[in-house]
């Protein structure tokens, strides 16, 4: 009987180890496109250089029919999951919280306006877009995107 035991022992054993050598070259040869990368969104005031705190980010992956809205937190920033496949994206103004969602939150002052970003280049280095609303600036960093923004004045018209 004991010998029995070693031998179905023994077989468990390699069908286990086997299984377990097989996971670990299967999870290294996965692309690393296939896991979800996650960016930061800085949304920062291009006038006073300021985090603009508590509002929306609208994410327009390459295609252009898919659409993301990333939540800007009390710091200013927000986190961006990326979409599997997707190699570039355009950022874009988010809609005005609450029950009006057609209306605009404040004012892009990216230059230009909808520049298609590069997932690559964002990982490697990171992306800050020209600031045409101010003379402030950004040090980039790799995983983080800085969006260039301002509060929108009560005389410009908000509609999308």
């Amino acid at each position: 009987m004991n010998s029995q035991l070693k031998v179905v022992y023994s077989a468990a054993s390699r069908i286990i180890g086997g299984f377990a050598i097989f996971l670990l070259i299967a999870g290294s040869a996965l692309p690393v496109s296939l896991v979800a990368q996650t960016f930061t969104i800085r949304l920062v005031n291009g006038k006073t250089g300021k985090a603009m705190p508590n509002r929306k980010v609208t994410v327009r992956w390459g295609d252009g029919w898919k659409s993301s809205e990333v939540s800007i937190g009390k710091n200013g920033t927000g986190s961006l999951e990326m979409l599997p496949g997707f190699q570039q994206f355009v950022l874009i103004v988010g809609p005005k919280p609450g029950n009006e969602p057609y209306r605009l939150a404040y004012i892009n002052c990216n230059e230009p306006a909808m520049t298609m970003i590069q997932v690559k280049q964002v990982l490697e280095t990171g992306v800050v877009l020209v600031n045409k609303c101010g003379s402030h600036t950004a040090v980039s960093k790799p995983g983080e995107i800085v969006f260039w923004a301002m509060p929108k004045p009560w005389w410009l018209p908000d509609f999308q």
